[in-house]
């Protein structure tokens, strides 16, 4: 049990093996389970959204220049996106 690290000698401990076979399945087990954990990315909600609003610049060109019935400028989707995006604490 020396030698292991803290969450996998708790988590072989949890489970009272019956025999060092045993112990070491569990702790390679554990191992695993964390090592797989480590690698899972985080997903950052404000970096991807800022990531999409970049790329719909570079699709849709220019800004909209359009007027609307009351004689002024739409804002482009660009606008109305970065616009949400910056008032949402994401």
């Amino acid at each position: 049990m020396q030698g292991l690290k803290p969450q996998i000698r708790e988590y072989v401990v949890l489970e009272q093996p019956e025999s060092l076979e045993a112990a070491k399945n569990f702790a390679k087990l554990k191992e695993s389970v964390l090592s797989s954990s480590e690698q899972t990315p985080v997903f950052d909600a404000k970096k991807m959204s800022s990531q999409i609003v970049e790329e719909l610049s570079k699709v849709m060109g220019p800004k909209d220049q359009t007027i609307n019935a009351v004689g002024q400028q739409n804002p482009s989707l660009i606008d109305l996106i970065s616009e949400t995006l910056s008032g949402q604490n994401l």
